[in-house]
């Protein structure tokens, strides 16, 4: 008889979003450590505009990302989509790249760090939001290079990553990609650390419920208490951090993370530390 997938087996579909080269290394690097050795990522580009000359650009932007592909030696496919507008590509892109049972159920991008205008800003939230409505997951990585060769210099048991914890399916799912990057090769022996946000008096009934949970998914992690969980308390805490898991939230002025803090005040306030 048919079973129900335990929550544990399930595995990343990626499309990663990158309209710029030099960015694109470290998220194919991340899209692969979070694959946990059992997914699929595709590198994509939505091109828009109309007429013969976008079969030329198609095919020197699908040149460039698989060129990308091989240099950093990792497993993705490329696709390169034109449309006319970036809602009907991402819907013809989601709909159409797959085999058989699998489907893109995450799509990846890096973070807003260059976007300074209202508008621009408005124009990244819709982007989240259309992938959201195609019933995709969505990751947002903000890192830079450098910081991303620092990071993988270290001994893989010296580093940590970090999940805070928000008990709901986003919170869910950090933990989950943070469980399924230390099946890789480059992150096997690192340690998870879980910070759950709860007062001095239920700290040890917190804890009971979290472990139960961790015992239950079988994922190896340790819980920290923390009363509030504030940009200050991120900050002091998971500064010496190799990854943050943080959740994130669509409201009117965009992706916000903890406590409604609009995501490029959240990155503003993170650097210079690791990648999130």
């Amino acid at each position: 008889p048919d079973t129900a997938e335990h929550p544990r087996d399930w595995r990343p579909q990626i499309l990663a979003f990158s309209d710029d080269s030099h960015r694109r290394k470290c998220l194919l690097r991340f899209a692969n450590w979070v694959e946990g050795n059992s997914g699929l990522t595709a590198a994509v580009r939505i091109l828009e505009g109309r007429g013969k000359k976008m079969y030329e650009l198609r095919h020197e932007a699908e040149t460039e990302l698989l060129a990308d592909i091989e240099k950093e030696g990792v497993n993705a496919f490329a696709k390169v989509i034109t449309a006319p507008d970036f809602r009907v590509g991402a819907e013809i892109l989601v709909q159409s790249f797959g085999v058989g049972a699998i489907k893109p159920n995450t799509i990846l991008l890096n973070g807003p760090e260059q976007v300074s205008t209202s508008k621009g800003r408005k124009l990244y939230g819709q982007y989240l939001s259309e992938a959201m409505r195609l019933g995709c997951n969505v990751i947002v990585l903000h890192v830079d290079e450098e910081t991303c060769d620092i990071t993988m210099a270290e001994t893989a048991s010296d580093r940590s990553i970090d999940v805070w914890w928000r008990d709901d399916a986003s919170g869910r799912l950090m933990l989950l990609l943070a469980y399924l990057m230390t099946r890789s090769d480059e992150w096997s022996g690192a340690k998870i650390r879980l910070f759950v946000q709860s007062s001095a008096k239920e700290g040890k009934k917190s804890r009971e419920i979290i472990q139960a949970f961790l015992d239950d998914i079988r994922i190896a992690a340790e819980i920290a208490i923390v009363e509030k969980t504030t940009m200050d308390t991120i900050y002091e805490y998971s500064s010496d951090s190799a990854i943050v898991f943080l959740p994130l939230i669509l409201g009117k002025t965009g992706p916000a993370g903890p406590h409604g803090v609009y995501l490029l005040s959240l990155i503003h306030i993170s650097e210079p530390t690791r990648p999130y």
